[in-house]
């Protein structure tokens, strides 16, 4: 059957059911009017008489189409030659006004059937049209919304449901739906903005945080903004959602990086100026000592020439407790230096080797360093800590400096067993777990402790440098920094999964 021009599309909606019921419209109602009329009465050749079967023209031609309608013509024209117009019985038509009723029934008809077939095409293509951008606004990742200047929904697409937990019906029945899940920290801000949108008619974007129904806070970033009519008539706002946590997370990542070489270049400078006067402090220390050693003859010398007894010097030294002070300032002097210390590796990039590490052996040493007390100031103590290791049996490797990756797990035992200082004694005791495993392209240890956790504002600031919860003089606020520095350096990465009251777990991975 000839498509007159329908694209695939269209050709695709042709319907042999909707073109065989055309054609029996089309005989049936053209049978029906003609049993009518020789049943009431007809005049031959009366013009309205033959007006009539327009109406199954129209009729079959909505129905079957194009084809339908031109046969209903045709049937219609057949109909009133032999049966309605003289001679009644004959094919012929003997009155030339019957004969010009009869050729405008047939262009009526015709261009009828024409019309009402563009008409269907025109449609069919609205429809598709429509149905295009239903499945382009219903399969767009951002999540879409239309709403009303009401503040009724007449829109949201699919993707509400993978970015809330909501399903799109939940947010057409509810206008107040998107409100209520906001985070009520950014409740005011997302206020002012819908009363823009709605009452000041003003485009608008902001981010915003939501909760989902299972307690996971996303961040979204919500443009909108007004539409009108043609004839300038506001019909609501038009706008999308986009769930924006992973580049949230990224952002804060580049944050953290920014800060970190920042202070690195400031550690640096202030590392080599603090450097030296620590120098002379300790070497000044030392000299105090030697000089008031009984061990040097000198030193007897020197006190007998001035009339004094070496012992007596020392005695008095002792009971005013000089030699206590010279130690205090000998430890203080000390822990500088290694702040000092920590501070330059912070700053500078260190031109380590890098050899194949057994990750296991890693795991295992820091700890052993850790137990036997051979860390600074033996603060890392594991009396009453329960220490487990979970480590791969297939003892993956990694290329790494080991000192530094050694430096990083004691950073980290020793933070855990800080956290735990509280819990001595406690039921469950407390309990350190060190686990490795191995990936397909990354190697992953954790150390987990079930210490009292971080607090949301504590977690975001972990590795910023300087920054401690600890007592003032027990730490500087740089371990966990460098430790960040130290796996940045090893194109890994270093993060911490925590819950108030529930402990904390950091997790190193380190590519193979």
């Amino acid at each position: 059957m000839p498509t007159f021009g329908l694209n695939s599309s269209e050709q695709g909606r042709f319907s042999w059911k909707r073109l065989l019921c055309g054609y029996f419209l089309a005989a049936s109602l053209c049978v029906a009017i003609l049993l009518v009329r020789l049943g009431i009465g007809f005049t031959p050749g009366d013009a309205p008489m033959l007006v009539l079967y327009m109406i199954p023209v129209i009729a079959s031609a909505c129905v079957g189409g194009l084809w339908p309608g031109l046969f209903c013509s045709a049937f219609a024209a057949f109909i009133a030659t032999y049966f309605l117009l003289e001679p009644i019985g004959s094919l012929t038509i003997g009155s030339q006004s019957d004969r010009l009723n009869w050729i405008a029934m047939l262009l009526t008809g015709t261009i009828i059937s024409i019309l009402v077939e563009y008409m269907h095409r025109l449609y069919r293509r609205s429809e598709e049209n429509l149905e295009r951008y239903r499945i382009v606004a219903d399969n767009t990742y951002a999540w879409e919304f239309w709403i009303d200047p009401g503040g009724k929904s007449l829109y949201q697409s699919p993707s509400s449901l993978r970015i809330t937990g909501y399903d799109a019906s939940e947010f057409m029945a509810d206008p107040n739906l998107l409100e209520r899940i906001v985070h009520p920290d950014d409740l005011p801000l997302f206020k002012i903005h819908r009363h823009g949108i709605v009452s000041d008619k003003s485009p608008g974007e902001i981010k915003f945080r939501i909760i989902r129904p299972d307690g996971q806070i996303r961040w979204i970033e919500h443009f909108c903004y007004p539409v009108f009519g043609r004839d300038g008539e506001y019909l609501g706002a038009r706008g999308s959602n986009s769930d924006i946590t992973l580049r949230r997370r990224m952002e804060d990542t580049l944050v953290q990086t920014e800060k970190l070489m920042t202070v690195g270049t400031l550690a640096a400078g202030m590392a080599h100026e603090i450097n030296n006067p620590l120098e002379g402090i300790l070497l000044g220390i030392q000299n105090v000592k030697r000089r008031t050693s009984l061990d040097l003859a000198a030193n007897r010398r020197v006190a007998e020439e001035q009339g004094y007894s070496l012992e007596k010097v020392r005695n008095y030294l002792q009971a005013r407790q000089i030699f206590d002070f010279l130690e205090a300032i000998e430890d203080s002097g000390q822990r500088a230096t290694r702040i000092v210390r920590d501070m330059l590796t912070f700053s500078r990039k260190e031109s380590s080797k890098i050899t194949l590490a057994d990750v296991n052996e890693l795991v295992e040493k820091s700890i052993s360093l850790c137990a036997n007390g051979h860390v600074l100031e033996n603060t890392c103590n594991f009396t009453g800590i329960l220490v487990e290791v979970d480590l791969d049996p297939n003892r993956p490797k990694v290329p790494c400096v080991p000192s530094q990756i050694e430096q990083v797990l004691l950073n980290l035992l020793q933070n855990a067993v800080h956290a735990m200082e509280d819990r001595q004694g406690a039921d469950p005791p407390p309990r350190i777990i060190a686990r490795t495993r191995a990936g397909v392209e990354k190697v992953r240890i954790e150390v987990q402790d079930n210490g009292p956790g971080m607090e949301p504002e504590v977690l975001k600031q972990a590795f910023d440098p300087f920054f401690t919860t600890k007592e003032p003089g027990k730490g500087t606020g740089l371990g966990l920094s460098v430790a960040y520095y130290i796996m940045t350096n090893h194109k890994g990465s270093l993060r911490v999964e925590s819950l108030p009251g529930e402990g904390a777990t950091f997790v190193l991975e380190l590519p193979k």
